[in-house]
């Protein structure tokens, strides 16, 4: 599974597990645009077949306290892959301040903040070390 498509198949997982769950007419939303999902498609394939890239997103969490206040937390990404076995991801925001480094041998979680880092060995490949990041914990799940 790639970098990209990972972040797909979430997607693409909530838009399923929405499309099954029955809610009252007023809480579903519109349906999904067929021509919206060839487009998502054809990005996918896209992204999924270059061999480097890089991609940076700026993202806002809202989050609704029970007084009604709102508080906004800034979190910005930056990710960089080179395929087969390089990739180095960042996030830092209000929130946390973090970096992941893969060099086709290690996986390594630098965290400023905390003064800290833990390194583990790695699959050979970007893919594989993925999944075993996601399963094993040692990654954070996607947003926070």
């Amino acid at each position: 599974m790639t970098l990209a498509n990972s972040s797909i198949i979430a997607t693409w997982f909530a838009l399923a597990l929405s499309a099954t769950v029955t809610a009252p007419a007023w809480a579903q939303g519109p349906a999904v645009d067929p021509v919206a999902v060839q487009i998502l498609q054809r990005m996918t394939d896209y992204v999924g077949g270059l061999q480097q890239f890089s991609v940076h997103t700026e993202n806002t969490i809202e989050d609704l306290l029970e007084s009604g206040q709102r508080i906004d937390e800034s979190v910005a990404a930056s990710v960089t892959v080179a395929r087969p076995d390089k990739l180095r991801a960042e996030r830092n925001g209000d929130l946390m301040r973090q970096a992941f480094y893969y060099d086709g041998k290690t996986l390594t979680l630098y965290s400023p903040s905390a003064n800290s880092y833990a390194t583990v060995e790695a699959p050979a490949a970007i893919e594989p070390t993925l999944d075993y990041a996601s399963a094993s914990g040692d990654a954070p799940p996607a947003g926070r």
